[in-house]
């Protein structure tokens, strides 16, 4: 039996080793383009410490995706990684730092500051909460679950703002009979308008609007082209104030909350939160005011 002849490699014609080594070349300087430019703005990035966090985070992803070959992806992958290390290290002493002045200062104003979770890093300076947002570098403080409050994540900043924020709610809330008598006048015209009986609930938070144009004098609404639609969270502050000076009945008439459960509490802005402690409270989605 005759035997084939042995195939001939496949050769490789000169001009086509040229276009793949030039292929290469090119590939390789605009890697090295990506790669200068990632490198410029990186130490531009680090150079502005914590400030420059989310910049410098973007050109090491750059340089990632840089397709450099050999000693160089090597040195760009190692250098990636040392970066990230820095990056957190950095993420940890500036939180620390923060803390700690928060820290000090709140207890300078004697005010105990407590810590409640890591996501996001939240704190208690009683009564408000405060959501560390160190990425965006802001801190924003809440009361009874509603942002009162956006600042610069410093703690002189911080400490300032909680103040400010106590003392707005404070001077803008009702003495408790004054309320009392201005949250019946609300609940009143709320069964008004939906043709309910004296007694028979209403949803909480229909209140907002009618105390918003009640609490102005008769004689102020003439001038008034915008209403400001009363605070929830001074709605919060002053039910958790009745209830804390006993106020929920008064001249015969007593306030009834109906707890929000279950899948009534998904939709925050038909329920209003009203506080018992500085941690805990209570989601409220009815009310009604019943004569004893």
């Amino acid at each position: 039996m005759a035997r084939k002849p042995a195939e001939r490699p496949t050769e490789v014609s000169v001009e086509a080793m040229i276009k793949a080594l030039s292929a290469r070349v090119e590939g390789q300087q605009r890697a090295l383009k990506v790669t200068r430019k990632a490198l410029d703005g990186l130490a531009v990035a680090l150079e502005a410490g914590a400030a420059g966090e989310r910049a410098a985070l973007g050109h090491v992803e750059r340089l990632r995706g840089a397709a450099l070959e050999g000693e160089l992806g090597e040195a760009r992958d190692g250098l990636a990684v040392a970066v990230e290390a820095h990056l957190e290290g950095q993420r940890r002493a500036v939180r620390a730092a923060l803390m700690g002045s928060l820290r000090q200062l709140s207890s300078e104003a004697g005010v105990e500051l407590v810590r409640l979770g890591d996501a996001p890093p939240t704190v208690l300076l009683a009564p408000l909460e405060v959501e560390l947002d160190f990425e965006a570098g802001k801190a924003r403080l809440s009361y009874a679950r509603r942002v009162v409050a956006e600042v610069p994540c410093e703690a002189e900043a911080i400490v300032e703002a909680r103040q400010r924020a106590i003392d707005a709610i404070r001077d803008e809330a009702l003495p408790s009979e004054q309320f009392f008598d201005l949250l019946r006048r609300a609940y009143r015209l709320v069964l008004t308008l939906q043709g309910l009986a004296e007694g028979e609930r209403v949803e909480l938070v229909d209140l907002l609007m009618p105390l918003s144009v009640l609490r102005e004098a008769l004689a102020s609404w003439r001038g008034v082209e915008r209403i400001r639609v009363f605070p929830r969270h001074l709605l919060s502050y002053q039910l958790q104030r009745l209830r804390r000076e006993g106020m929920l009945e008064r001249d015969g008439v007593r306030i009834d909350l109906g707890a929000a459960t279950g899948g009534s509490t998904r939709n925050k802005r038909d329920v209003l939160f009203v506080p018992t402690s500085p941690t805990e409270g209570q989601y409220y989605l009815t009310i009604r005011m019943e004569a004893r």
